[in-house]
């Protein structure tokens, strides 16, 4: 006879084993997580006496770097005391930090040689625009010759060249559109500021793509004028610069590329009939001096 169980009886469950309970810390455990802890909050106060040395010290360097930039501007103007005879504008200012040191710097001069550097950035931009090539002919040879020549050689028949092509009327359009108001195609003036607005934004890459700002910026070097501010300048830097002379105007102005920062430099002169350009050289030697220790030191 099958023996049927009721379902209604009861049958007990396998009793639960007890749950083990957390195991505690060993006394060893304990004191390697104490040594932890206390060289991490060991680590963290010394990384925030590093942030906070550091701090101070950009802090100060940013003050001293303040204090010798306005030191220029009265090195500047004393230098000018010690030569009446010439007319003198200097617009100085750093990329990275635009501190500005100038002397008579919106006086409007003649920009002779150096308004070359406007005439090839808008040709430059032209190229870019569709409007130009490098490859059309310009008084005999390439575009992109005629501009090397213009520039690094300061041919002027090239200039003309150019210019021509150009049209005054666009070369005014483009300085206007790029916020240069002193600058005037008809009579090839502007102001040692305006220049040095110019060339922060070559350098910068707001005129130009990237190539074309490496072209121009060639061009700038090793000139058929190396004699006036270049022999200042820190070897280990580099230099960009374009020298004017119009009669006894003499104009250099440039970009100096040092470590961390790059300083552009414009210094207009005009000797007013002494013709004594060695003198105007040592002058922008000692103004290029100065300047290099005031923003990079």
């Amino acid at each position: 006879m099958t023996n049927y169980r009721p379902y209604n009886v009861y049958s007990p469950r396998r009793p639960e084993r007890p749950k083990k309970s957390r195991r505690r810390l060993s006394v060893r455990q304990a004191m390697w997580l104490s040594l932890i802890f206390i060289v991490a909050l060991a680590a963290l106060r010394v990384d925030l006496a590093e942030r906070a040395h550091a701090k101070a010290a950009a802090q100060a360097a940013t003050a001293r770097r303040v204090a010798a930039v306005a030191k220029l501007d009265v090195q500047i103007a004393q230098i000018a005391d010690d030569n009446p005879q010439l007319s003198l504008s200097v617009a100085t200012s750093d990329i990275a930090r635009g501190q500005v040191a100038e002397y008579n710097a919106n006086n409007v001069s003649d920009a002779a040689s150096t308004a070359k550097v406007l005439s090839a950035a808008l040709y430059l931009n032209e190229v870019e625009k569709g409007q130009k090539n490098l490859n059309q002919s310009i008084g005999g040879v390439s575009a992109r010759q005629s501009l090397q020549l213009m520039v690094q050689q300061s041919d002027d028949t090239q200039w003309a060249n150019i210019n021509d092509l150009l049209s005054h009327s666009a070369l005014q359009a483009y300085a206007s559109g790029l916020g240069l108001a002193s600058y005037n195609s008809d009579t090839n003036t502007l102001s040692a500021a305006d220049m040095t607005k110019l060339l922060s934004l070559l350098y910068e890459g707001d005129l130009l793509n990237e190539a074309h700002t490496s072209l121009l910026l060639s061009f700038m070097q090793h000139t058929n004028r190396e004699d006036f501010i270049s022999p200042a300048v820190t070897a280990s830097y580099s230099f960009y610069h374009k020298v004017g002379l119009d009669d006894d105007q003499v104009n250099d102005v440039g970009l100096i590329a040092g470590t961390d920062d790059t300083l552009v430099i414009s210094i207009f002169t005009n000797g007013n009939s002494t013709y004594d350009w060695p003198a105007r050289a040592a002058l922008m030697q000692k103004i290029t001096h100065l300047a290099e220790q005031a923003y990079f030191n």
